[in-house]
C-alpha cells in the first residue's frame, strides 16, 4: 500500500488544480443538482414569496462551493461504510457511503488512514469497540446526512487528527485508471463549509462515464463507452 500512496501523493499537485477546476465548471452542476435537489425546491419557494431564510440558505450553499473552487485542499479518504448497491448495474447511481480523512496527507498519515476506516468498519460491524468506544457510537449513528462531518478523538485514531464524512458517489466516480481505488478522493476548504467527492476520472484527465440510454445494451469487456 505504501508504493500506491506515494505514488499517488506525487501527483497531488496536478490532481488539486484538476478538482478545483472541476468544481468551477458547468460539469458540476448536475451533481449538485443530484446531491441537493432539496435546496431546489427551497429556493422556488422563496420565489413564491416563502422561506426567505430557505434561499439564503441555499446562496451560502453555492457560496461555499464557490470558495472550495478557490481553496480547497484534495485529501485521500478511506472507506469505512460502503454500499453493495454500488456494485450493480447501476454504475452512475450515487449510493450513501461513511468516509475518513485527515488533513495531513503525507504516506503515513494516508496509510494510517486506511488502517483507520479498517478499524471503525469492524466497530461497526461489531456493534462496538472496547478500544475506540467514541468512534464506534459516532459509526453507529449510520443516517446518511448530506454535508455532515464527524471529527473523531484524536486519542482513539492512533494520534491522527481525523474526521468522517458523508457522502454519496457512484461507481464510475470511483473508478480512476482501470480499477476502483482504495481511497476517495475529497475536496474540503480548511475553513469548513461544503466538500464534495471529486471523481477519479476527473482527476486523471477524463471525463466520468457517461449515463447509459435506456435499454442500451452493456459494452463489451475493453470497449469504450
Amino acid at each position: 500500500m505504501t508504493t500506491v500512496v506515494s505514488k499517488m501523493l506525487s501527483q497531488r499537485d496536478c490532481y488539486l488544480r484538476r478538482a478545483r477546476a472541476w468544481i468551477a465548471s458547468p460539469a458540476f452542476e448536475e451533481v449538485y443538482q443530484d446531491l441537493h435537489h432539496g435546496f431546489i425546491v427551497k429556493v422556488i419557494l422563496t420565489l413564491m414569496g416563502k422561506g426567505k431564510a430557505m434561499k439564503m440558505r441555499s446562496s451560502k450553499l453555492r457560496q461555499g462551493y464557490a470558495r472550495l473552487a478557490q481553496e480547497g485542499e484534495l485529501l485521500f479518504a478511506g472507506t469505512i461504510i460502503g454500499n453493495k448497491s454500488l456494485f450493480s448495474d447501476d454504475a452512475d447511481r450515487r449510493y450513501p457511503m461513511a468516509i475518513v480523512a485527515s488533513r495531513s496527507q503525507n504516506v503515513e498519515s494516508v496509510v494510517l488512514t486506511a488502517l483507520l476506516a479498517e478499524l471503525m468498519a469492524e466497530a461497526y460491524i461489531n456493534g462496538g469497540s472496547e478500544t475506540m468506544p467514541r468512534c464506534a457510537r459516532i459509526i453507529a449513528n449510520d443516517s446518511y446526512r448530506a454535508l455532515r462531518r464527524q471529527v473523531l478523538p484524536v486519542e482513539e485514531t492512533m494520534g491522527l487528527q481525523a474526521a468522517m464524512f458523508d457522502v454519496r458517489v457512484s461507481m464510475n466516480e470511483l473508478v480512476g485508471d482501470g480499477e476502483p481505488s482504495l481511497f476517495v478522493p475529497l475536496l474540503v476548504h480548511p475553513g469548513g463549509g461544503p466538500f464534495a467527492v471529486v471523481p477519479w476520472p476527473i482527476l486523471h484527465g477524463k471525463a466520468v462515464p457517461a449515463k447509459k440510454s435506456p435499454g442500451q445494451p452493456p459494452p463489451l469487456p475493453g470497449a469504450k463507452r
